[in-house]
């Protein structure tokens, strides 16, 4: 793909941005019993924090194709908070996971570095982990899967590494989202729902602000590349662990399959018609700058 066709979704409005947040943050929270020990990160308002990061970047993604009327389908792929995801999104009959990281510069775009230079990872540190289930469906066996890769800036630098979302938990919500955590701590993955959703919100709100639960540090706009499926795997390869990227943009821990995105096509290609008219974003500058105009 070119640089041409990265697509900058810069014009979301704050109050809808925020929303997003919350949603991504609550489902991080209600879910926690049950994805507790999915993330190797020490300290509950981390763990929730790093789930909803990854919701915040589908929330965003979500709003810029229902504002575009791009016919995606999320709700085939969702499940209750309890379990885990099947998909997360399928369009074009196919099953589609968001994959995205978090790069670290300067201002809000970036310059003289290209967009189409980072990375896509998939993660592989294991033999059972996402690049081993690259072309594995769940929906139905005729549906093909691909993996969609995009960005958000997260702060200025990795040594500034400030925290994007920052969650706020009093000492009773603690108490109760771990005893929780130990009631289902042999029952991680229950059939039946444990528990309905009006019933764990109010004793975890009853006499704590909602407002305080989180703050959202910055409103970065979301950086949607390429896309990969079965005809670029032969592009990936492993990237070994502890990896810092592209001179500081990103800095990886795990072992990830992964393709420089250049070498990838473009998910603007697969929206022809976006190239006539795009609501809440544009096409990025081919030096690396903020162009207003579309292609």
């Amino acid at each position: 793909m070119q640089e041409t066709e990265v697509i900058i979704v810069n014009g979301i409005p704050k109050d809808a941005y925020l929303n997003i947040c919350r949603k991504a943050v609550e489902y991080a929270i209600i879910s926690i019993p049950f994805t507790y020990n999915r993330m190797g990160i020490r300290g509950l308002e981390r763990k929730i924090a790093n789930i909803a990061k990854g919701k915040l970047a589908e929330g965003l993604f979500f709003y810029f194709c229902e504002s575009n009327q791009i016919d995606i389908n999320r709700a085939i792929g969702e499940t209750p908070f309890y379990r885990p995801d099947k998909t997360d999104f399928v369009f074009q009959n196919t099953e589609w996971d968001i994959k995205n990281n978090f790069i670290y510069h300067k201002g809000n775009y970036l310059f003289k570095k290209y967009y189409k230079w980072l990375p896509a990872l998939i993660p592989n540190k294991t033999n059972y982990d996402q690049w081993a289930k690259r072309d594995k469906t769940v929906i139905s066996k005729s549906y093909d899967k691909k993996y969609l890769f995009t960005f958000l800036k997260a702060s200025d630098s990795l040594e500034d590494r400030k925290e994007l979302i920052s969650i706020h938990l009093s000492e009773k919500q603690e108490n109760y989202l771990s005893s929780l955590y130990d009631k289902f701590k042999n029952n991680r993955r229950p059939k039946e729902r444990p528990f309905e959703e009006s019933s764990f919100w109010n004793p975890f709100y009853k006499g704590e602000s909602r407002a305080l639960l989180f703050k959202l540090r910055d409103f970065p706009q979301l950086i949607i590349t390429g896309y990969a499926g079965a005809d670029q795997w032969h592009h990936f390869k492993d990237s070994g662990e502890n990896r810092v990227w592209n001179n500081g943009l990103m800095r990886t821990v795990i072992n990830n399959s992964y393709s420089r995105i250049h070498k990838l096509p473009s998910f603007m290609s697969l929206v022809p018609s976006l190239k006539q008219k795009m609501e809440l974003a544009h096409f990025c500058h081919p030096k690396g700058r903020s162009n207003p105009y579309l292609l």
